[in-house]
C-alpha cells in the first residue's frame, strides 16, 4: 500500500519509462515477471489518477494524460506476457520446466526427476493461457495491442484491461480460424484448390471493376419490363385456366370424347336442375293461389291497413 502511495505521487511518464527499461533489461522469466508486475502497478496508479482527476473536475488534458499512461503501462504488460509465454514454452522444450506437473504426478517422487512447474515460476494456468493468446495475436497481427489501445484513446475512452483483452482474444480467434482454413485448404486436392483460387480471383476482379451506374439502371429497367410482361402472361393464363382448366384436364385424360362427355354431363345436370326448379315454382304458384283465395274468402284484401301502434286492422 505504501509502495502504491509513493507511485501515485510520482510522475506517471517516468514510471512508465522505468517499467519499459526494466522489461528491456530482463534476461530471465523472473525478471520479465517483475517488469510485468511493475507495469501493472503503474497501470493501477494511472487508473486511480484519472478517476481522481474526473472526480475533481480537472481539465480534460489531465485525464487524457492519465489515460495515455494507462495505455503505455498496458502495452508493457502485453509485451511482458508475450515474453513470458516464449520463456515458459522454451523452458519446457529445453527440459528446464515440467510441462504437466513433472514427477510430482508419480505416486513415489524421484528427486532426480523433479522439475519446477508453472506454479513454481509464479504463473497460473489461466495467466499462461492469456500470455499465449497475447503472443499468438501479436504474431498474427503485429501491433494489435497498441492499435487497440490507441483506438480507445482516440474515442476518449479509458484504455482498460478488459477492452485490451477482448481485442487480443478476438485477434487470436481470427488467427486460429485463418490457420484452420489454411489447413483445410492444404488438405484439398489440387483441382479443388485451383477452382477455389479461380473463384477468389474472379470475385476480386469483379470487385475491382468500376460500377457503371447507367448500365445498372438500364438493366433494372429491362428487368422491370420483363417482370411486367410475365405478370400479364400470368393474368392471361389464370383467366384461361379458369375457363378451360377443367376441359384441359379432361382432354389430357381422354381427348375430345372425354371433353364432350363432360359437357354432356354438365348439360344433363343443368336440365335436371331446371326441371326441378320449374316443378318447385309451379307448386309454389299453386299454393300461393290457394292461400290468396282463402284470404279473399275470409274478407282480406291487398288494401288492408293496419295500425302499427295497436296492430289492429283499420281497413280491410
Amino acid at each position: 500500500m505504501n509502495h502504491l502511495a509513493v507511485i501515485e505521487t510520482a510522475s506517471l511518464p517516468s514510471l512508465v519509462q522505468q517499467a519499459a527499461r526494466q522489461l528491456a533489461s530482463a534476461t530471465t522469466a523472473a525478471e520479465v515477471l517483475d517488469a510485468h508486475d511493475t507495469a501493472s502497478i503503474v497501470y493501477d496508479a494511472a487508473k486511480k489518477a484519472a478517476r481522481m482527476a474526473k472526480a475533481k473536475g480537472a481539465h480534460d488534458e489531465l485525464v487524457a494524460a492519465a489515460h495515455r499512461a494507462q495505455a503505455d503501462a498496458l502495452e508493457i504488460e502485453a509485451m511482458a506476457k508475450r515474453r513470458l509465454a516464449d520463456e515458459y514454452d522454451g523452458a519446457v522444450e529445453r527440459g528446464e520446466l515440467a510441462g504437466h506437473g513433472g514427477a510430482r504426478n508419480f505416486k513415489v517422487a524421484d528427486p532426480d526427476l523433479e522439475k519446477p512447474t508453472i506454479g513454481d515460476v509464479g504463473l497460473s494456468k489461466q495467466e499462461l493461457s492469456e500470455a499465449r493468446q497475447f503472443r499468438d495475436a501479436e504474431v498474427a497481427q503485429p501491433g494489435i495491442a497498441r492499435r487497440a489501445l490507441d483506438a480507445r484513446l482516440a474515442q476518449g475512452l479509458e484504455p482498460n484491461k478488459a477492452a485490451l483483452r477482448k481485442a487480443v482474444v478476438d485477434a487470436a480467434k481470427r488467427a486460429e480460424n485463418d490457420a484452420s482454413r489454411d489447413r483445410t485448404r492444404e488438405a484439398l486436392s489440387p483441382e479443388v484448390q485451383a477452382m477455389q483460387q479461380a473463384k477468389a480471383e474472379a470475385i476480386a476482379a469483379r470487385k475491382a471493376q468500376p460500377v457503371d451506374v447507367e448500365a445498372l439502371r438500364a438493366e433494372i429497367e429491362e428487368l422491370r419490363e420483363a417482370n411486367a410482361a410475365l405478370e400479364t402472361d400470368v393474368a392471361r393464363l389464370t383467366a384461361e385456366n379458369k375457363l378451360y382448366g377443367e376441359m384441359k384436364v379432361q382432354f389430357a385424360q381422354g381427348g375430345f370424347d372425354k371433353v364432350i362427355a363432360g359437357k354432356d354431363a354438365e348439360i344433363s345436370a343443368l336440365e335436371s336442375r331446371l326441371y326441378r326448379e320449374s316443378e318447385d315454382k309451379a307448386s309454389w304458384m299453386k299454393s300461393a293461389k290457394y292461400w290468396n283465395a282463402q284470404a279473399i274468402k275470409h274478407g282480406y284484401s291487398r288494401n288492408t291497413e293496419i295500425d302499427l301502434q295497436t296492430l289492429e286492422i283499420v281497413n280491410g
